[in-house]
């Protein structure tokens, strides 16, 4: 570029804008990320328009409603020829650089019926570069490889997120330096510290999604009993008339299905204030590594020639009105953080 002017495009998967702007943000540590707000513009009523990943992250990347873009599921394709970021990126001389996933399906039309590409929605949206491959379908590829060459004994996904006992919030298997939020960060900045000025990088952290385990410390960074409990307006048998949706969804994603390991878990008071901490336990963990890269780029002198936007796809319902995940409309679901550092325009 010209101006040499990097950018930092940050997206978290499923991370609460409460986290930061509402009812959580007094509980949970995330000095990095605040002091990015200190350094930026935030926009508190930001809000994803559409659930779950790959819908949201197609609207994201293109700009466009579900309704223009008709990728309205995870595995809908996304039209070839649809511009996005790392289209109109490279038109401006940038090679978007890709550190984890967009959840892009591909267009069937002119790949022959039998090309592998057609059998994921874990694809690329055309345009990126990917550097680092960061997969749930081949078992988070470089991660687990990672952690096998440092001497773990590795089970098959979603085993490798199975926690280390016989407790909801016992800690990974791995430690907080080898976990896949460090591994990410580790790369990225690896990466960009051998590019000359000029990039542009979409690093995509999978934390804080599910399965819900954390490291330690994090796994107890939080005391259960000192957070909040969900916003209700009744019973899981009240919320359920509310519409018919509402009686499928609250089947369709049940506390259990957060852990792995642990699909019968019942939704008492104590397993939800248990995950509602690891959730945040992750949020600190994401915030840490962050953290982490914006140093790098201070250290590096770059800070002040880098445009960082930090964002999430959507966010998770954590027991409010008796739901998990995102497939509700609530707020809690939809509800994202958006802060954008712009130093040629500094606040």
């Amino acid at each position: 570029m010209g101006d040499s002017q990097n950018v930092l495009f940050v997206t978290i998967d499923q991370f609460r804008a409460d986290c930061l702007f509402g009812a959580l943000g007094s509980y949970v540590k995330l000095p990095n990320l605040r002091a990015l707000m200190q350094d930026g513009v935030s926009f508190t009523q930001h809000f994803s328009v559409c659930a779950p990943c790959g819908p949201s992250r197609a609207s994201i990347l293109t700009g466009q409603y579900a309704m223009n873009h008709r990728a309205v599921r995870n595995g809908t394709p996304l039209r070839r020829d649809t511009l996005n970021l790392a289209t109109e990126a490279r038109k401006g001389g940038y090679l978007p650089l890709l550190f984890g996933y967009t959840d892009s399906a591909q267009d069937p039309r002119g790949m022959h019926p039998n090309d592998p590409a057609l059998g994921t929605y874990e694809e690329v949206m055309p345009g990126f570069h990917e550097v680092l491959r960061m997969r749930m379908e081949d078992d988070i590829g470089p991660w687990r490889t990672d952690l096998v060459a440092k001497g773990y004994d590795v089970p098959p996904f979603p085993g490798i997120y199975r926690p280390n006992g016989d407790q909801i919030d016992d800690p990974a298997i791995y430690s907080a330096q080898d976990s896949d939020t460090a591994f990410m960060a580790d790369a990225v900045i690896k990466d960009l510290a051998a590019r000359p000025a000029g990039w542009f990088a979409h690093v995509t952290f999978l934390r804080p999604h599910p399965p819900f385990v954390a490291p330690a410390p994090y796994n107890q960074m939080y005391a259960p009993d000192s957070l909040p409990a969900p916003t209700t307006a009744g019973t899981p048998e009240q919320e359920r008339q509310r519409h018919p949706f509402v009686d499928v969804a609250l089947d369709a994603k049940t506390i259990g299905s957060n852990v792995v390991g642990f699909d019968g878990l019942e939704a008492t008071p104590d397993n939800i204030a248990k995950l509602r901490a690891l959730y945040l336990g992750l949020a600190s963990e994401i915030d840490y590594h962050l953290g982490r890269i914006f140093n790098f780029l201070k250290k590096t002198g770059v800070y002040d020639q880098t445009l960082i936007v930090f964002t999430s796809d959507h966010g998770e319902m954590l027991g409010d009105y008796h739901s998990w995940g995102k497939s509700t409309y609530y707020d809690a679901a939809f509800h994202t953080p958006l802060i954008i550092r712009d130093p040629r325009h500094p606040v």
